[in-house]
């Protein structure tokens, strides 16, 4: 009788064996049968990789992070993969509102800024009266001294020329 090759999510390093084991938590193994040699050891089962992990074991799949959250790690260490708890949340002044893997947050544009971690949605643009020239801000700031802004999103204030004055 022939002895089939292990299925998606398992691996078997042992001669004779009567089943396969599930691949441990934060590795995958996404060959259903196809090839031997990628179920035959350990190393078989890949660590998840970048902005993806697994908690459970036997899994041809690794999870994405969710949105508001990233996981840097490419796939070196199994321990930053086995847990939900290994996506970290975007720091302030980034975001993320994809669905897919994500390593790395977005920044906020000029013109915006983001004071809360987590974040899903692009950052929020300064009010009128308000600036940000950097990316990757906190707060936007206020116009002071004689300028001013009349829209939203703005990186800089404009002047009040001579012959004008300002009304807030």
């Amino acid at each position: 009788e022939e002895c089939p090759v292990c299925p998606g999510g398992t691996f078997q390093n042992s001669s004779g064996a009567s089943n396969c084991t599930g691949c441990p938590a934060g590795r995958f193994n996404d060959d259903f049968g196809g090839s031997v040699g990628r179920h035959n050891t350990t190393d078989s089962c890949e660590i998840c990789g970048g902005g993806r992990y697994t908690n459970l074991s036997g899994t041809s799949i690794c999870l994405a992070c969710p949105v508001g959250k990233f996981l840097s790690d490419l796939g070196t260490a199994v321990s930053l993969h086995d847990d939900l708890s290994d996506c970290s949340d975007c720091e302030r002044g980034k975001y993320s509102n994809r669905t897919s893997g994500v390593t790395d947050c977005e920044a906020c544009d000029v013109g915006s800024a983001n004071n809360e971690t987590g974040r899903t949605q692009p950052c929020e643009l300064c009010a009128k009266g308000k600036y940000q020239q950097q990316p990757m801000q906190y707060f936007c700031l206020d116009c002071i001294n004689n300028n001013y802004q009349n829209a939203r999103g703005e990186e800089s204030c404009s002047v009040v020329q001579p012959g004008f004055y300002f009304v807030n």
